[in-house]
């Protein structure tokens, strides 16, 4: 109650944020009024992705355990709380299901019987206007979610983007890109097109484009064969074996239609256009076969880096595959 009073008297209080690695796990916070019970709410993704897949919700806050200063002493398996306390399983107050689009941008929350909680309307970059219904009023149901890797900041209304903030009115990151140049000559810019492109991490990438001989609007998207995520999850791997700075070399990359129509044009069976979590695994399961061989001693570091360029050029070719006449083009999921 003190703690309450005091937030009251200050009109602030505090949030905190749990990570699975990239994605946004869950964000609890206290008590903040009198007759306030605080809450936690976690949040679900499609495998190997930004997509959003469900919110729960409980009124109360996360609980933590204690832990003791390991940097003071050496680490100790038997006085470590987290794997010593039984945690026992409590329902949720509320569930809510996105439904996304192309590129996994919430469009709305439905309840547990289907109907609209939270809906958005956005213009082209982002900037949205939300309904709730007042169910989710009443459960204190809301989403923060917005273009993929993005935490919309209520307080300011900026896009938390990882490395930096988005201002979605003016469509453009607040602060420079930390890659520099590497990301495209503009340091401020989100994508070339907000509509087939998307920056989960605030580090615009326009390099593997470049090296591929992309041209602007040229309707191609530039496709990291191993993807950008899975590049940097396993980016130990890969600097131990000696690539871990080629991502962007156009040997990882292929150059695909970013539509349908274009597809059709250019006579392929594939098309890239959102996110790719299907794909993205099934690269991810080859990446960590090599990985275990490797730190087994089964393959040397050349060995593994054959093994890296066989899957580059596998995959290059399974994504140029020819559309067999008479049938439509494929998106890559």
């Amino acid at each position: 109650m003190q703690r309450a009073k005091r937030q009251r008297d200050l009109e602030c209080g505090f949030t905190l944020f749990g990570w699975d690695g990239n994605n946004l796990a869950w964000e609890s916070s206290p008590p903040r009024d009198d007759g306030d019970s605080g809450r936690t709410v976690h949040y679900l993704y499609e495998p190997g992705s930004f997509v959003p897949v469900a919110q729960a919700l409980r009124k109360s806050p996360i609980r933590l355990h204690k832990q003791p200063d390991w940097s003071q002493r050496e680490y100790d398996f038997d006085q470590d709380p987290l794997w010593h306390t039984e945690v026992k399983p409590q329902g949720f107050d509320a569930i809510a299901w996105y439904q996304c689009d192309h590129l996994g941008t919430p469009m709305e929350l439905t309840d547990e019987q289907g109907n609209v909680a939270w809906a958005g309307q956005y213009k082209a970059w982002g900037e949205v206007r939300e309904e709730r219904s007042e169910w989710a009023r009443q459960q204190g149901l809301s989403n923060p979610i917005r273009f993929p890797g993005q935490y919309q900041d209520c307080e300011t209304g900026l896009h938390y983007n990882r490395h930096r903030y988005y201002e979605p009115r003016q469509g453009r990151f607040i602060s420079r890109d930390p890659i520099s140049y590497r990301g495209g000559l503009n340091l401020y810019a989100y994508t070339p097109n907000p509509v087939g492109w998307t920056d989960a991490s605030g580090l615009c990438r326009t390099r593997l484009n470049r090296n591929l001989g992309g041209i602007k609007y040229d309707n191609l998207q530039a496709h990291h064969i191993i993807p950008e995520e899975i590049w940097e999850d396993n980016i130990t791997f890969m600097d131990d074996i000696g690539v871990g700075g080629n991502m962007d070399n156009k040997e990882n990359g292929v150059l695909m239609p970013d539509s349908a129509d274009k597809a059709k044009q250019m006579k392929r069976k594939f098309y890239h256009c959102g996110s790719h979590d299907v794909y993205s695994r099934a690269v991810q399961e080859e990446i960590s076969e090599i990985a275990s061989a490797f730190y087994s001693g089964a393959i040397s570091d050349g060995e593994a880096r054959q093994e890296i360029s066989a899957i580059q050029v596998r995959n290059r070719m399974w994504l140029k595959t020819p559309a067999i006449p008479g049938t439509s083009p494929i998106r890559l999921r």
